[in-house]
């Protein structure tokens, strides 16, 4: 099974990449912004994000600028190799990236 995961909150790019998965025979893994936070039901913790993507194997990620920082607070990022980004990259964003990639 190939999956693509997608992080970010609910916008009309969710429905262009849902109807491409669907034509190339992707699986979409949503991933939302209250992984890792306490919820009305649910606490999925600060570990849930590394684990799914162990428990997928997701190399490619569509995500929002504001969903790039949770996960990129996040030690373990499974197979995750590409980032595709619904936002422009913004200076303060691109400084966040260059930090964790000279971390790693």
């Amino acid at each position: 099974m190939k999956l693509i995961g997608v992080f970010g909150k609910n916008r009309r790019e969710w429905v262009i990449l849902d109807i491409a998965n669907i034509l190339y025979g992707y699986t979409m893994v949503p991933f939302y912004d209250t992984l890792g936070k306490i919820s009305s039901y649910l606490y999925l913790g600060p570990d849930s994000i590394p684990f799914i993507l162990n428990q997928t194997n997701i190399e490619t990620m569509f995500i929002s600028g504001d969903a790039t920082k949770s996960l990129l607070k996040c030690k373990e990022k499974g197979k995750l190799l590409n980032l595709v980004l619904f936002d422009l990259l913004t200076e303060d964003l691109e400084r966040v990236i260059l930090f964790v990639q000279i971390r790693n």
